[in-house]
Parts: C-alpha cells; structure tokens; sequence
C-alpha cells in the first residue's frame, strides 16, 4: 500500500487522525458495518459490511 499510494499522513502517534494524502484520501469510505461505523479503504470496508450482514443472517434471535 506505502509504494502505490504513499503514507496515509506524514506524522504518526497514538491517537487515531484522519488521512491526509489527497492520493489515499480518495480511496477512503466511511460507512455502517452492522452495530458500528468503519472508516478504510473502500474495498476493505465493502468487504467488513458485506461479512457483518452475512453474519447478521446467521444469528438466532435471543
């Protein structure tokens, strides 16, 4: 990810901070994954929601 699309900030601490890479912020999607919000990159937040709906289908009402 660092070689194709460049570090997502230039300083790093242990707080989370948003992405300020105009070439990664693009990339960037922010949505609901069942009981709560993900912020990624696109493909990978696409994929957590679709496993989290998936899993929701599974689940025994308690």
């Amino acid at each position: 990810m660092l070689k194709s699309l460049g570090k997502p900030r230039e300083s790093f601490d242990s707080n989370c901070q948003p992405v300020t890479n105009e070439r990664l912020k693009k990339h960037m999607k922010t949505a609901s994954a069942g009981p709560f919000k993900v912020t990624g990159l696109a493909p990978a937040v696409d994929s957590l929601s679709k496993i989290m709906t998936d899993i929701a289908g599974h689940l025994l009402p308690i």
